[in-house]
């Protein structure tokens, strides 16, 4: 049985803004981290001043156990180093970096500022809680699957081979995959990578089996995911891929001898062709 889910789900959308000022393109983020009873929205803004330098800054609402704690963060970075944050938990400003001290010693003795910036959880992040967590751990994908074989057919039978199932296109990333060979679950000999982000707010996963193969078996991999309702089972029979390479040897036999019939026939049609048009040398013909 393999059972996969990642601490944190990690989904980023990017958009370029082109700046009024073309000398300082910028460029926004919006990030979802979902890690169990824990979700993070966070927005990020980042001005390129020089092909060096970057100005950065980002805003976080942390969630736990719904609304019922939450946290809001300002910070700014320099050239990728944070240097300041506000920290609604403590309500004021934190200096990271002797560039920061400055910064935080001066905004902290701003009154309006930083009512400002306490006010962002009741105003900002708890009224816009339900529609930021829809679109992670209310969303739903119903994954796919696959399964390939790591083995030629001619040899199919006569040593031990990898069987991969490759599920795609789900999401949350939680999932439990199962191997099962002629109804009996595999437990043995079993690996698992995944699951992995496609980069499309889906995950692909795979399981693969190390067994030998036997006529008339049948493969199955079992998939349950929080957007089935039921399993999904993907099936492989080693007796369809003989029927395949049958099928597929009869129509190369057929391929080939329709081809030397073809290929006999205009000869023939040629060598007739030119008899009819040879001309009689021993004949004269006289103009009239």
């Amino acid at each position: 049985m393999g059972t996969a889910g990642i601490t944190g789900v990690l989904l980023l959308t990017a958009f370029f803004l082109g700046a009024a000022d073309q000398r300082f393109p910028c460029a926004a983020h919006r990030l979802y981290v979902l890690r169990g009873e824990e979700f993070l929205y966070s927005t990020e803004l980042r001005y390129f001043s020089d092909p060096d330098y970057m100005t950065e800054v980002k805003t976080e609402c942390h969630f736990t156990n719904g609304t019922e704690r939450v946290r809001f963060l300002y910070r700014d970075f320099y050239n990728k180093e944070e240097f300041v944050y506000f920290d609604s938990d403590i309500g004021k400003f934190i200096a990271k970096t002797e560039l920061g001290k400055l910064d935080a010693d001066t905004l902290n003795q701003q009154e309006d500022t930083l009512n400002y910036y306490k006010s962002q959880v009741p105003t900002v992040c708890v009224p816009n809680y339900d529609i930021w967590h829809s679109v992670t751990a209310d969303r739903r994908v119903v994954p796919s699957g696959k399964i390939s074989v790591m083995a030629s057919v001619d040899d199919l039978y006569q040593y031990k081979h990898t069987i991969i199932c490759n599920v795609f296109g789900f999401y949350p990333s939680g999932i439990e995959v199962k191997w099962f060979r002629n109804e009996q679950e595999q437990t043995t000999q079993v690996g698992y990578s995944g699951p992995h982000s496609d980069g499309d707010w889906t995950f692909q996963f795979w399981v693969s089996l190390e067994t030998d193969i036997e006529r008339g078996d049948v493969f199955t991999c079992e998939v349950h995911h929080a957007s089935l309702k039921d399993p999904l089972q993907v099936r492989w029979k080693p007796d369809a891929s003989d029927s395949a390479k049958s099928k597929m040897v009869t129509g190369i036999v057929g391929f080939v001898l329709g081809g030397i019939f073809i290929a006999v026939g205009l000869v023939l049609y040629l060598k007739s062709r030119k008899a009819a048009l040879r001309v009689p040398t021993n004949e004269h013909f006289i103009p009239q």
